[in-house]
């Protein structure tokens, strides 16, 4: 929110789009699955690619059969890996621009971080030691909970700041797009999970 000077408003409007979609996902991806006799396996793959959403993309993956669920376990850990490495990449480009754009007003994410933070630093570096499973038992539960509870906390901050006219304000645009795009890497991910069959890349 702050990395791309978010109003409140559009954060809880985005967020109900992409919950909201995974709704129809959840019933969406098991069907398409069905329809093109897509193997467990990749129905369970197809449901951590194709669901923006964790939990709901576990559901679509179970709805289409319990290997498929027990699959898409195993893939959804390389998305909680490969996730924060995303938001990484997002920031670095971002301050990069800023610093070689300095004296543009219409440069404004990152404004005010002059050097790269050590908060971010720290999480970098907690997130290598979780990606290489440092944190036994029950210490990584223990730091799931507490993250559960941060993001729990800054979610309901949120909310309660805010008008019902902040939320609605973008209108139903927001839902729509991301009907468009949901649904679209969705026939995406499907389309190259069955010409990775079709064509040997992918084991069947």
């Amino acid at each position: 929110m702050p990395l791309i000077k978010a109003k409140g408003g559009q954060v809880v409007n985005a967020s109900i789009g992409v919950i909201g979609f995974g709704l129809i996902a959840m019933l969406l991806l098991p069907w398409l699955g069905g329809f093109i006799d897509l193997p467990q396996t990749y129905a369970g793959l197809a449901a951590v690619l194709g669901v923006g959403n964790g939990s709901q993309a576990m559901y679509a993956a179970y709805e289409s059969g319990y290997e498929a669920g027990r699959y898409a376990l195993w893939f959804d850990v390389g998305r909680h890996v490969i996730m924060p490495a995303g938001f990484l990449y997002v920031f670095i480009v971002m301050f990069l621009r800023k610093l070689r754009r300095r004296n543009d007003p219409e440069v404004r994410a990152t404004q005010g971080i002059d050097r790269f933070p050590l908060w971010l630093g720290v999480f970098v570096f907690a997130w290598i030691l979780a990606c290489l499973h440092l944190f036994k038992e029950p210490a990584h539960h223990a730091v799931f909970n507490m993250v559960q509870w941060d993001f729990s906390l800054a979610a309901a901050a949120l909310g309660l700041s805010l008008s019902f006219r902040d939320i609605t304000g973008a209108g139903i645009r927001g839902f729509i797009v991301t009907a468009l795009v949901g649904v679209l890497r969705i026939i995406l991910v499907l389309a190259a999970i069955v010409l990775g069959i079709k064509t040997g890349l992918l084991p069947f």
